[in-house]
């Protein structure tokens, strides 16, 4: 399968060297913070300045790639009739523009308006508007979405997302793929409002403990979420060829790791260390022993408390 990635970037110019190094890398979009803290995005990780993005911008340009930049805070929007706010965001709306930003990715419809309205950009409904039906996704292209971002809370709900691709006009879907988060996740969107409001690493840090308790009580449990085996990637084709990985937050050694997995489409190893170091610690996957996961996910019909399927595999992969 042809495929392009959007890769989660930390502006570190020399691991952008490194994720080119790889010449079997099939990074299209590099993804970044912005530097105007006052919209913020959907993890904790800014660039220092306007000086620094700039930087950031020439350095993925001189790759061969585009650079897009998160503006998906859920909340912390004022009104319209605060119209200074409103006004700088035009003004660093414009700004990222001139500097040769390809992308913006939001998550408010009012911003989403403004970028289209007054800007050239492209812009990408971000997952944190939380896509998950076809006319859901058709009121944020009529907004101006040039791309759609689906809830990864449907990545195996093939009919949906078919439907989704139907519905759509012009816009192009992009999937999240390698995502930790529950499946249908309860902290989801009060963790990301509490990340809008973030002044420091680890300002989340209960509601990243939430799922972490889970998972360490119920390993079986990271075999039931959102993410997409580099293997499985063609199983998409129909739907899009452009696939999304985390990243702003990763250690270069893993999001390399990542990279290349999802660039080659294929990794020998456990699965969970391309998608969470830390829960790579104490939860194993064996990715060659995952063949038929992909089938038996879009099988399911996510009700884990009548059914034992996912905590019989992991049983089976780890004896």
């Amino acid at each position: 399968m042809s495929h392009k990635l959007s890769v989660g970037f930390n502006g570190d110019l020399d691991l952008l060297d490194r994720m080119f190094e790889d010449e079997e890398n099939k990074i299209g979009t590099l993804y970044t913070g912005g530097y105007l803290k006052d919209v913020s995005s959907g993890r904790f990780q800014h660039s220092e300045s306007r000086k620094s993005l700039e930087k950031i911008v020439d350095g993925v340009h001189d790759k061969g790639a585009r650079l897009a930049v998160t503006l998906n805070s859920p909340c912390g929007v004022p009104p319209k009739s605060e119209t200074e706010w409103w006004q700088n965001v035009e003004t660093y709306l414009k700004e990222l523009e001139a500097m040769g930003v390809d992308t913006a990715i939001i998550a408010h419809p009012f911003i989403i308006d403004l970028a289209k309205q007054k800007t050239d950009m492209t812009v990408a409904a971000s997952i944190i508007c939380d896509v998950n039906t076809p006319r859901g996704a058709r009121y944020y292209e009529d907004m101006g979405a040039d791309i759609i971002v689906p809830s990864s809370s449907i990545n195996y709900d093939i009919d949906t997302l078919e439907k989704i691709k139907a519905n759509l006009q012009r816009a192009k879907i992009v999937l999240l793929a390698n995502e930790a988060c529950l499946g249908n996740c309860p902290w989801r969107r009060f963790h990301q409002n509490a990340l809008s409001h973030a002044d420091r690493k680890g300002y989340d840090v209960d509601y990243a403990m939430s799922c972490t308790g889970l998972y360490t009580k119920e390993p079986h449990m990271m075999l039931t979420n959102n993410v997409i085996r580099p293997e499985d990637l063609d199983k998409y084709k129909e739907i899009t060829d452009m696939f999304k990985l985390v990243g702003r937050t990763t250690d270069d050694e893993t999001l390399l790791k990542m990279i290349h997995a999802y660039s080659t489409g294929e990794y020998h190893g456990n699965l969970v260390d391309i998608v969470d170091k830390g829960f790579s610690q104490f939860i194993n996957l064996p990715n060659d022993k995952l063949d038929g996961l992909y089938e038996q996910k879009t099988n399911c019909d996510k009700n884990c408390q009548t059914c034992n399927k996912c905590k019989r595999l992991y049983k089976s992969i780890n004896s």
